[in-house]
């Protein structure tokens, strides 16, 4: 079933692909090398392969107009989040009510103006390196 994400956004592009089963035992080296985990699903696409059904939607957006579309008008920034996520961007976290865009800020300067004006911090998060399971989980 982790996979139906994926399996339903190919549907939609109509992107052509193949599904091959994985053994829930046993799997092996190559089960590895495709996704770090162990687990599923994965995608190979030419001489790649991603693995995380988030990353593999932002993926096959890139590749469809149906699922993103190249002018930023057309898309439903909200609706990706919620759908790719499972992140409801409208959801009030206190009323638990819907919120609404009012206006919305596309240059840095004025970001950052709202943010020194509401007493924010301004500074870019510090972005570390992903990092692998601990050598105990490939044993």
């Amino acid at each position: 079933m982790r996979d139906l994400r994926v399996r339903w956004a190919l549907e939609e592009a109509g992107l052509p692909y193949r599904v091959q089963g994985v053994p829930f035992k046993n799997r092996g080296d190559l089960h590895f090398a495709h996704h770090p985990f162990g687990q599923v699903p994965w995608l190979t696409d030419g001489d790649i392969s991603i693995f995380e059904s988030g990353a593999i939607l932002l993926h096959l957006g890139e590749r469809s107009q149906t699922l993103i579309p190249s002018d930023p008008r057309g898309l439903d920034w909200a609706g990706l989040l919620r759908r790719t996520f499972a992140l409801d961007v409208f959801a009030c976290l206190r009323s638990g009510g819907r919120q609404r865009v009012l206006a919305y800020v596309k240059e840095a300067g004025g970001v950052r103006a709202a943010l020194e004006h509401l007493g924010l911090p301004t500074a870019s998060a510090h972005l570390a390196p992903a990092r692998g399971p601990p050598q105990s989980a490939w044993c």
